[in-house]
């Protein structure tokens, strides 16, 4: 076997469907499987019968407890050299295995790190231009042999099984935030390189709206106060000092409706300062 993808899942059942389609129309010649982690969904999947008896696709449920809990789950099973993790709302182009599978190959101790861009049938894109401004964009590509750990998001990244053997994702974190920059970060500091690989194509299919963005912003809250739990010096890069908080739910405030995207951002930082706090609750 030369590629496993590794696809946790938590109740969205169309979105993977339409994931798992585009991956068998690959234009990928070698052996690859097709893992799905079903992370304990209530909703009932029940795989269409033409995935169902697909021999590339692995179903496995297991009970709930997180994304970083799947994908290990994920690794544990999987039969290839390479391993690659994507998400269940991620649609991949034609070439996507082919693209990570050379790539890896003509790079050694590396991990490819694939370019995600917005599907055109993305619902809501009016809110897409809030996610840079509130920690939830795309990483900088300014060095693109050498991303830094940010980069290494299950999104769209492959990179050999044997480093996967080496460090496990880190099971506390509750929430799809952070569980892969902080694995990035022991595995860069093991030597890996995360390279950019803006010829492994994968297109991001979300609808945000504000509600949703303001759940994932207290999300990445509260997993930002594990990280810097984890490794303090890193509380400069993800906390920003309190006046600049004070200022975000000032202009969060109603009265302030009329300055649409800033008081938006303004919203979402609060909402992640809020998940920060809880964090320090607990």
């Amino acid at each position: 076997m030369d590629v496993s993808v590794i696809i946790p899942t938590y109740n969205r059942r169309d979105l993977l469907y339409e994931c798992v389609r585009k991956l068998l129309e690959q234009d990928f010649k070698q052996q690859y499987e097709i893992i799905i982690v079903d992370d304990g969904s209530d909703v009932g999947y029940g795989l269409p019968i033409e995935l169902e008896q697909n021999k590339k696709v692995v179903y496995v449920k297991k009970d709930h407890a997180g994304p970083a809990a799947a994908r290990n789950y994920g690794v544990r099973i999987a039969q290839a050299k390479y391993v690659i993790f994507i998400g269940d709302d991620i649609i991949c182009s034609s070439s996507f295995l082919s693209e990570h599978y050379r790539f890896l190959v003509n790079n050694s101790n590396c991990a490819s790190a694939g370019s995600t861009v917005w599907h055109f049938d993305t619902p809501n894109k009016s809110l897409l231009s809030l996610l840079q401004y509130i920690g939830l964009g795309n990483f900088s590509t300014e060095n693109k042999d050498d991303c830094g750990f940010y980069s290494f998001t299950t999104s769209n990244i492959a990179i050999p099984k044997a480093y996967l053997e080496l460090e496990k994702f880190d099971e506390k974190f509750p929430y799809p935030a952070l569980e892969d920059n902080e694995l990035g970060l022991r595995l860069y500091k093991r030597g890996l390189k995360i390279k950019y690989n803006e010829k492994a194509i994968a297109y991001h299919k979300h609808a945000y709206t504000m509600d949703v963005l303001k759940k994932r912003q207290r999300e990445l809250g509260y997993s930002i106060g594990y990280f810097i739990k984890k490794y303090p010096e890193m509380k400069a890069m993800f906390v920003k000092c309190n006046i600049y908080y004070l200022l975000a739910g000032f202009l969060r405030l109603r009265i302030f409706y009329f300055m649409k995207f800033y008081n938006k951002v303004a919203i979402c930082m609060f909402e992640k300062y809020k998940g920060i706090k809880k964090f320090k609750k607990c």
